[in-house]
């Protein structure tokens, strides 16, 4: 009498292996499309190969060329712009502004913490440019410890706009070509104001790093440490995240040796930070799609 309903169960347990089979060769479970799935992410335009080298532009439920806003992906454009007037001589790592070196602003030790202070960049919506805010009260004395911070990138900014007399994205343009073809916001600022397509910041983040970049990396709590406008990874790899959950995207670029892989996608994960954990090995993984 038992044997049918082991049957049964036998062919219903087949069934869902095969079910999972399917999906596992339909999406791979390290491809972009699987990930996208289990984060909720609707669309996704990405640019990646290898450094100096014109992207290969894989588009999802949208154009390869969207435009779409790059949020925390401007700080490395904000940190590049900075360490280029340090090798011009017009500023030094160690100058002070705002109470803060200017290596401590670009590792997030200036001294704020949005987390236990709020975040007067992220949370509004329309107001002054970032560059123009008032600096807040700190919560930590500067260089102590890491703490994420959008003021810091924009106290930057402004120190670049006094060290080069134009305007911050002025600044920028003038040192990166490639920023002409990028937009600016400057609610968001240095911190994330910067928007464009995939391919366009592939370009940027495909130019030689500064070696300060990765020097001597402050440490940051269970996560990777942070160089200057990077993320550092043992292996060398960097990467930087991005997302603002009132506007709905979520941004990532990640760059191994002389592969640089850009992404920008629609919608924002319910977790961000487990997304972004996941999502380097997955894009780097992208190397295996380049053509022949």
């Amino acid at each position: 009498m038992l044997r049918p309903r082991i049957l049964l169960l036998l062919v219903a347990i087949g069934a869902l292996l095969a079910l999972f089979s399917w999906q596992a060769n339909r999406y791979g479970d390290t491809s972009v499309e699987y990930f996208m799935q289990r984060h909720g992410l609707s669309a996704a335009s990405i640019a990646y190969g290898p450094a100096g080298a014109e992207p290969v532009r894989l588009a999802i439920g949208t154009h390869p060329d969207a435009i779409m806003p790059y949020y925390s992906l401007s700080k490395p454009l904000t940190a590049a712009s900075v360490l280029a007037q340090v090798e011009a001589g017009t500023m030094r790592l160690d100058d002070r502004f705002a109470g803060a070196s200017l290596r401590q602003l670009l590792q997030h030790t200036g001294g704020w913490d949005s987390a236990t202070a709020g975040d007067a960049v992220a949370e509004r919506e329309a107001g002054s440019p970032c560059i123009a805010l008032p600096v807040p009260p700190r919560q930590f004395v500067p260089g102590t410890r890491y703490a994420y911070s959008n003021t810091g990138y924009c106290l930057l900014g402004a120190a670049l706009e006094e060290a080069t007399g134009r305007s911050y994205a002025e600044a920028v343009r003038a040192g990166f070509p490639e920023a002409e073809a990028m937009g600016y916001d400057g609610l968001l600022g240095p911190a994330g104001g910067w928007s464009g397509t995939a391919a366009a910041y592939h370009r940027f983040a495909s130019r030689p790093i500064d070696p300060a970049t990765t020097g001597h990396p402050f440490p940051r709590p269970g996560d990777t440490p942070y160089g200057l406008g990077w993320g550092v990874g043992e292996d060398g790899t960097l990467a930087h995240f991005g997302w603002l959950t009132t506007r709905g995207h979520f941004t990532a670029v990640v760059r191994s040796q002389d592969f640089v892989v850009v992404a920008l996608f629609e919608g924002v994960p319910p977790d961000p930070e487990r997304a972004k954990r996941e999502l380097r090995g997955v894009l780097l993984g992208l190397r295996d799609r380049l053509p022949d």
